[in-house]
């Protein structure tokens, strides 16, 4: 099945994209009528790579990559998201270059406060063995505010993590603060849907690891995967200082990826979502060196 789509969507998809001959022929010249239902589960199960020649008829345009290749999937990346984000899996699907697919385990997640996020920590190794059972490449523990809200807890969730499944394994914080270096960033300005404690708690997690905070702003909203991207621009417009090297937008259900290449543009400086460190993260350590294109320096 293509990703993201229900069995009946996926079905509606192929029949736009693929055209049937009615009849194909097999090695001994014996008809074969072939349903869309079957031949599409065929095309499913196979690899994609030297297609049985009963299907050789088939327009395959729909299957095929930028370069015109046959797709298949390389690399396979999970994230463990709280339970009621809807940002996460959506953005990072739209980031992951071709060949690339995304899967995620959930944790119940449903409140804000500091319990509930370190909560969370305490649950994501058993989280990330079921990712294992996947055979994913890498792992993300996909909660901003849960990944700093006590400092050391991002190491110590990798610790776990890592121990128990074998798998390379980040947290979002700490995939920004890879972000951070990698770009060069001595100084930061926050904008991010939490409340201003929230706020402090980055900020002190931020300075901890030897960056400076230029300016920060939130808007005190709870689960923000309803305010549209237009929400992230308009706050990281707000934040931003002559002082701040960079912005950075936190937390993972807050949606920002169709924004931040406008915003560098606009701004002249790099613009990092907790989402597009992630993502970057989590290909470097898959060690997938395709470019991916407009979503900012940071993956330039």
């Amino acid at each position: 099945m293509a990703p993201g789509l229900c069995p009946e969507s996926q079905n509606r998809q192929f029949r736009k994209h693929e055209k049937f001959p009615a009849t194909v022929q097999d090695r001994k010249g014996t008809s074969l009528r072939l349903r869309l239902s079957k031949a599409f589960c065929l095309i499913c199960n196979s690899s994609f790579r030297g297609l049985p020649e009963m299907m050789t008829g088939m327009d395959m345009s729909f299957f095929k990559g930028k370069d015109g290749c046959i797709m298949d999937w390389k690399c396979q990346l999970g994230i463990i998201v709280p339970s009621w984000n809807t940002t996460m899996e959506y953005e990072c699907w739209r980031m992951a270059p071709e060949g690339v697919s995304i899967h995620a385990s959930r944790i119940a997640h449903t409140a804000d406060s500091d319990e509930a996020s370190l909560r969370m920590a305490e649950k994501a190794p058993g989280a990330a063995e079921l990712l294992a059972h996947a055979k994913v490449q890498a792992i993300c523990f996909g909660c901003t505010g849960g990944s700093f809200r006590k400092l050391g807890v991002d190491q110590e969730i990798i610790k776990n993590i890592e121990t128990l499944t074998k798998t390379p394994t980040t947290t979002t914080s700490t995939a920004i603060l890879d972000a951070l270096k990698h770009l060069q960033i001595k100084s930061v300005a926050i904008a991010s849907p939490y409340a201003e404690r929230t706020n402090g708690l980055l900020a002190k997690f931020l300075e901890y690891s030897g960056f400076r905070v230029a300016s920060q702003k939130g808007l005190d909203v709870e689960c923000p995967a309803f305010l549209p991207p237009e929400s992230a621009y308009r706050l990281a417009m707000d934040v931003d200082c002559k002082d701040a090297d960079m912005i950075l937008i936190s937390c993972t259900n807050f949606r920002s990826m169709e924004v931040i290449r406008q915003l560098e543009k606009e701004l002249g400086k790099p613009v990092v979502s907790s989402n597009s460190a992630s993502m970057w993260k989590l290909l470097q350590l898959a060690g997938v060196k395709r470019k991916v294109e407009g979503l900012g320096r940071l993956f330039e």
